[in-house]
């Protein structure tokens, strides 16, 4: 079993697992399961997850996916068709995503993966009691955003401009205000350069160089590996050091990240998922904050840029790709 889900339901909890795997496989009930992402297909994690808990395809469960593949205007028709397959619950990415699948039911259980901020946002009453029929697990994505200046400042001690990549629509301005307020700690000035579509990364990347940035925070364009990609290679090319929020941008070529990881939060929604199958209400499900964070470096990319990751952080990671 994975450690991190033995850690999450302690001790009980894994005596109980065997006994509720048998009886979710000796039960002849399917189980209609919808997941609405940002990309395309279902997250392994997610599924390794459910198997674990009991749940397998085509015998107690079946899951009906549909991803947005970074199209965000796409979420509130891909949740309508999703509510056609007359779901028990709905499992939501991102906020745009969860918002989408509360205005197309008040009465299906949504389980959040992802989300910044679902308070403010609107999405629960407030994290100890979510209220309403939506619950699930926080990213912090803004109070991350700081950590990625941090990060900027302890290897580019010299670094005078950060650029921020965003979006025109809809735009990060939570997460662009806490990275601009941690860059003015460290006598850091942002440039926000907005994008509109993956044709637009060319030009803007050109304009991060002749603007002299010393490195760049990507806001945007995370939704799919091929949008990841590209960004990725524009920011090699153009010799900006890139620092995002989760580890999988630094295994596909990133600099460094700081953040939670994407796999323990599906993990973590497939056992809010398992509750709820088994009678729970969201409203009175707590929503969690991640607990955990990783350090994730890259040292080729950092030798490709003619950088040295200093010895403190290269103790302190929890990944490094050489």
């Amino acid at each position: 079993m994975d450690r991190s889900l033995f850690v999450r339901l302690g001790v009980a909890g894994l005596l109980e697992l065997p006994i509720a795997a048998m009886a979710q496989r000796g039960s002849g009930r399917l189980r209609r399961v919808a997941v609405l992402c940002q990309a395309m297909g279902l997250q392994p994690s997610f599924r390794a997850a459910m198997q674990e808990l009991g749940y397998i395809e085509g015998q107690n469960l079946i899951f009906e996916t549909r991803g947005a593949r970074g199209d965000f205007d796409r979420f509130p028709s891909l949740a309508a068709e999703l509510l056609g397959s007359k779901p028990e619950l709905i499992v939501a990415e991102t906020n745009l995503g969860v918002l989408a699948a509360m205005r197309a039911t008040t009465t299906i259980p949504i389980v959040m993966v992802n989300v910044s901020d679902p308070v403010a946002s609107g999405l629960v009453a407030s994290l100890s009691r979510p209220g309403g029929n939506v619950t699930g697990g926080s990213a912090l994505w803004t109070e991350l955003a700081g950590k990625s200046v941090e990060l900027v400042r302890a290897v580019l001690p010299n670094a005078v401009r950060l650029a921020v990549l965003m979006r025109e629509a809809p735009d990060p301005v939570a997460r662009f205000e806490a990275i601009r307020t941690a860059a003015d700690r460290f006598s850091l000035s942002t440039i926000a350069f907005r994008v509109a579509s993956l044709r637009d990364l060319d030009p803007t990347f050109s304009r991060m160089v002749a603007q002299r940035t010393d490195a760049v925070i990507p806001l945007a364009f995370e939704s799919t590996y091929e949008q990841l990609d590209s960004v990725i290679a524009l920011a090699a090319n153009s010799r900006l050091p890139a620092f995002y929020s989760f580890g999988d941008a630094v295994a596909r070529g990133a600099l460094m990240s700081y953040g939670t990881s994407l796999s323990g939060k599906w993990k973590q929604a497939a056992m809010y998922v398992d509750r709820i199958l088994k009678g729970a209400k969201p409203a009175d499900l707590p929503v969690r904050e991640p607990m955990t964070f990783e350090l994730v470096i890259n040292r080729r990319t950092a030798a490709h840029l003619g950088l040295t990751i200093p010895p403190a952080l290269l103790l302190q990671a929890d990944r490094i790709f050489t």
